[in-house]
């Protein structure tokens, strides 16, 4: 009888698949955070567009979409605001619909409802359950007030406003850095705890002191880019 030999593997042989194993993690890794990236990157291409497009309204129709006081004589279907240069609430909900008849943005904006709708009366974000909303806060961020871009959510949304979690803070913090100051407080990009969420940042959004809590990795933020400050 012939003896059959089964052989296991040598350390050698074992040293391979484990690096095999590890290029093999790090490339996922490496997928994943560039997957990661190029969402922010769209984040602050998204912002900067509507920032753009919003600005070039007021400076054409001189008012901000959603409170153009004659925008039915402009466009069918529109609905006037007051012309008081502060989107708000009512007016926020035809901002998009008066940015996409003066064809400033693609999509189709309804105007209307009790809420926002993400796609519907309002446009989503590259950030999965994101949306924008344009509005005007009297109630001051930081000491500050305005008319305002809001990136966020309708999690736990109790307002009919898109102000939940969208990001965390390590990535809300590196959107800032990218085209702000990096500083959640100051600056024109802010960056608020989402109305269901405590963490975020170190303070709420009544206070001056916030700092990012760049350990907190759960959802938790919502940006807000300023149109205008204090006026």
């Amino acid at each position: 009888h012939k003896t059959q030999y089964r052989h296991g593997f040598t350390l050698v042989e074992l040293s391979i698949v484990l690096v095999i194993i590890g290029l093999i993690i790090a490339g996922i890794t490496a997928g994943q955070n560039l997957v990661k990236s190029a969402k922010l990157q769209n984040v602050i291409k998204e912002i900067n567009e509507y920032d753009i497009v919003i600005k070039g309204f007021k400076d054409k129709f001189r008012y901000y979409p959603g409170d153009m006081p004659n925008a039915s004589g402009y466009w069918s279907g529109a609905a006037n605001g007051n012309g008081n240069w502060k989107v708000e609430t009512g007016e926020d909900l035809q901002s998009w619909l008066h940015l996409s008849l003066a064809k400033l943005i693609s999509g189709n904006y309804s105007g209307t409802g009790s809420a926002h709708i993400i796609g519907t009366n309002a446009p989503t974000s590259v950030i999965k359950s994101g949306g924008y909303q344009v509005l005007y806060t009297a109630s001051s961020y930081y000491a500050t007030t305005g008319n305002m871009l809001m990136l966020g959510s309708i999690n736990g949304n109790s307002t009919g406003n898109i102000d939940g979690s969208i990001l965390n803070s390590p990535d809300s913090r590196l959107i800032d850095s990218k085209i702000d100051d990096g500083i959640a407080a100051t600056g024109n990009l802010y960056t608020a705890r989402g109305n269901n969420s405590s963490t975020c940042v170190s303070a709420a959004y009544s206070e001056q002191t916030a700092t990012y809590n760049l350990s907190d990795t759960t959802t938790s933020c919502r940006i807000l880019w300023w149109l205008n400050k204090n006026k």
